[in-house]
C-alpha cells in the first residue's frame, strides 16, 4: 500500500483526517486501526441484528470474543462459560427461574452461557459466580444480551455456542442468553399445581395467588431427557375440557389471561413416568411449577353389559365421577372417587386412569351426570 493508497482507504472509513496529513507510517497504522474498528463496528451490528427483544429492551454490547464451553452431554458439570472479556457487558434485563433439565441450565426457557470463572457445585446444585451462588430453582437476574439458534452467532460465543444451541434447541424458548448475575432470590410460588402428582389421562389444576399474566399455551417437560408436550388448559373455554394443542414456540404469549385461576391441563397419555416442569409464560417472565407423573392404571374390562349403550362421542372430552362400590352391594352403597377420565368406550374395554384403588371384583359406576355405566374390575 503506497501512500496515496492509504490516504483514500483512510477516507473511506469515514475517519477525520486533519488538515496536515501524518506521515506515511503513521497514516499506515492509522489506517489499518480504522479498518479493525470498521469490522469491529459492522461484527457488532450483525450480533445485534440477531437480539431478540425482551420487555421491548434490546441488548446491545460488544462483541463476545472466543470462549470455551464445558461439555454438556457425559459430565457433570452442566456450566457453558465464556472466555475472558475486556468493556462492558450487554445490558439487557435477563432474568427467570435457573432449572436444570436434560443436562442443560436455562433461565426461564432460554439456554443460559455464564460469565467465565462461573463453575458448577454438584452438592449443591447451584451456579457458583465470584460470591454468588446460584442454586437451580432460585430466581436470577442481571445484565445480559439475547440470541436465536441457527444464525451466526456462533462465532460470537466460541466453543460454547454448539452445546448452548443444542440446548436450545430442546427448549420451547428455542433462544440463548448470556447473563451476568447480579442479583439470586427464592422464587415465589407464583404458579401451584394440584395435584403435585399425577397420572397420564389426569386433570391438573393450576393456581395463581400472584394473579400473573400467562396464555392458555403450556409445555410439559420431562427432566430426564426433554422430552416436550406442548398443551393448552380450557382458560378460555370454561365449558370445554384441556385438551392437547400445537402451536409454534413461544405462543402461549399472543394470549392474555389474568386472575387466580384456576387454569385446567390435561397430563398426555404418551407420558411417561417421571419429573417434568409445567410452564407457561408471558411477554416477560415464565411461570414453572415441578410436577411428578406417575405411571398410568391398569385397563378396567368389564364382567356386565353397561347399564346403558356408550355415547357417541369423545371420551376424553368429557368428565366423568367414579363411584367404587363393594361387590354385590345395592345401590347408594360405596364411595365417590372424584373427577375422573375415560379415554376411549366399547363394550369390552373402558381404559380408566383416575381410580386410586382398583380391588378385583369391585364395582365401577361411571356417570357423566347424564347416562350411567356399570362395570366391574376384572384384574
Amino acid at each position: 500500500m503506497n501512500h496515496d493508497e492509504a490516504t483514500r482507504l483512510f477516507d473511506d472509513l469515514g475517519e477525520m483526517v486533519p488538515d496536515r496529513r501524518p506521515a506515511m507510517p503513521d497514516l499506515l497504522a492509522a489506517g489499518k486501526s480504522a479498518a479493525r474498528r470498521r469490522s469491529r463496528r459492522t461484527l457488532a451490528l450483525s450480533i445485534s441484528a440477531v437480539l431478540l427483544v425482551a420487555g421491548a429492551v434490546t441488548a446491545v454490547g460488544n462483541v463476545l470474543t472466543d470462549g470455551r464451553a464445558d461439555p454438556v452431554d457425559g459430565v457433570a458439570s452442566p456450566v457453558l462459560t465464556l472466555p475472558e472479556r475486556d468493556g462492558p457487558w450487554p445490558m439487557a434485563l435477563v432474568r427467570g427461574v435457573v432449572s436444570l433439565r436434560g443436562g442443560c441450565l436455562y433461565v426461564g426457557d432460554q439456554a443460559v452461557v455464564w460469565p467465565n470463572g462461573s463453575t458448577w457445585d454438584p452438592a449443591e446444585q447451584a451456579v457458583r459466580y465470584g460470591s454468588l451462588v446460584i442454586p437451580v430453582g432460585d430466581y436470577v437476574r442481571g445484565g445480559g444480551g439475547f440470541y436465536t439458534v441457527g444464525t451466526d452467532s456462533g462465532g460470537d460465543f466460541g466453543d460454547a455456542w454448539p452445546a448452548a444451541e443444542q440446548c436450545a434447541r430442546r427448549s420451547a424458548g428455542g433462544g440463548v442468553v448470556v447473563l451476568l448475575p447480579e442479583q439470586v432470590t427464592p422464587a415465589d410460588p407464583a404458579m401451584v399445581a394440584t395435584p403435585a402428582r399425577a397420572r397420564p389421562g389426569d386433570v391438573v389444576s393450576l393456581t395463581f395467588p400472584t394473579e400473573q399474566p400467562r396464555g392458555v399455551g403450556f409445555t410439559l417437560t420431562a427432566r430426564s431427557d426433554g422430552t416436550r408436550y406442548e398443551l393448552t388448559s380450557n382458560a378460555t373455554q370454561q365449558d370445554r375440557e384441556p385438551t392437547g394443542w400445537t402451536a409454534g414456540r413461544m405462543g402461549w404469549i399472543d394470549i392474555g389471561i389474568m386472575g387466580p385461576g384456576p387454569d385446567e391441563v390435561l397430563i398426555p397419555p404418551p407420558s411417561a413416568p417421571g419429573e417434568y416442569d409445567l410452564c407457561t409464560g408471558n411477554a416477560v417472565d415464565e411461570l414453572c411449577v415441578r410436577l411428578t407423573v406417575s405411571a398410568p392404571l391398569s385397563t378396567i374390562g368389564p364382567t356386565l353389559a353397561p347399564s346403558r349403550p356408550c355415547p357417541a362421542i369423545h371420551f376424553e372430552d368429557r368428565r366423568y365421577v367414579l363411584t367404587l362400590r363393594p361387590e354385590g352391594a345395592g345401590p347408594g352403597v360405596g364411595r365417590v372417587l372424584g373427577t375422573g377420565r375415560l379415554i376411549g368406550c366399547d363394550t369390552a374395554v373402558v381404559t380408566v386412569y383416575s381410580v386410586n384403588e382398583q380391588p378385583k371384583g369391585a364395582a365401577i359406576t361411571v356417570s357423566d351426570g347424564e347416562s350411567v355405566w356399570l362395570y366391574t374390575v376384572s384384574d
